[in-house]
């Protein structure tokens, strides 16, 4: 039987932790997105999709409680939520873009 030397073993374990990030770290994450996120997008072209989303989910609220008025008022309230997290998504973005210019 064949045994590799300890240096083997040891560019071994290195090329597995390449190729198999140690779970939790951020690469892991990128590797493994529960959601399907495409990774493969910069992070604010990630929030600006994320943004539109929920933009259209309010639209939709919209929709619905003009169809349906007796949940006007709760639907608008969700609305008023939804706008809440799209405004603060836009200063994340904001920041996202002046941290990559600094970057450059």
């Amino acid at each position: 039987m064949c045994q590799g030397t300890d240096d083997d073993r040891e560019e071994m374990e290195e090329v597995l932790q390449a190729e198999n990030p140690k779970w939790g770290t951020p690469e892991w994450h990128k590797q493994n997105p529960i959601f399907g996120t495409d990774f493969s997008k910069s992070p604010d072209e990630l929030i600006e999709n994320i943004r539109c989303q929920l933009a259209n989910i309010r639209g939709q609220l919209n929709d619905i409680s003009r169809g349906y008025p007796g949940f006007g008022d709760r639907l608008n309230d969700a609305g008023g939520t939804l706008t809440l997290c799209i405004s603060y998504l836009y200063h994340v973005l904001g920041d996202l873009i002046k941290l990559k210019k600094q970057e450059k």
